[in-house]
């Protein structure tokens, strides 16, 4: 009798170490999550002007920044030695950075990163120099 009582005390205690790791480890996983939005989804957004196209991918709002990635095509201008700081605003906060993830085809064909230093929703105006503005609403 006292075995069987040994059994059944260690048999719970197993139960019981086990019912706590896991929820530890379920812990430990939802805690490493960020508390911000990482990725805005939504359906691509695309502006064109003077056989100018800009295309919106993707929107990244993380960390007080936000980021958005877009595809510029044309077969006129050289995208890559146009002024996109000057030019460029998110809701009136001017471009922090502007990063050329590919260029193809001497500048006609390129995709970029721009980033501003806030969190951001609402009218985004893409100027590429003075003649080149695309404004799109990001949600």
């Amino acid at each position: 009798m006292k075995k069987l009582k040994y059994i059944l005390i260690f048999v719970l205690m197993l139960f019981f170490i086990s019912a706590c790791t896991k929820k530890t480890s379920e812990n430990v996983v939802s805690s490493q999550k960020p508390l911000v939005n990482q990725s805005l989804k939504f359906e691509k957004k695309i502006a064109s002007s003077d056989g100018v196209d800009v295309e919106i991918v993707e929107v990244e709002r993380q960390w007080g920044k936000t980021r958005i990635k877009v595809v510029m095509d044309n077969h006129r201008y050289d995208l890559g030695s146009l002024d996109v700081f000057s030019q460029t605003d998110f809701n009136g906060v001017k471009l922090a950075g502007y990063r050329i993830i590919n260029s193809g085809s001497g500048g006609h064909h390129l995709q970029a990163e721009l980033t501003f230093n806030q969190e951001l929703f609402g009218k985004l105006s893409l100027g590429l120099g003075k003649n080149l503005t695309f404004d799109f609403i990001l949600n």
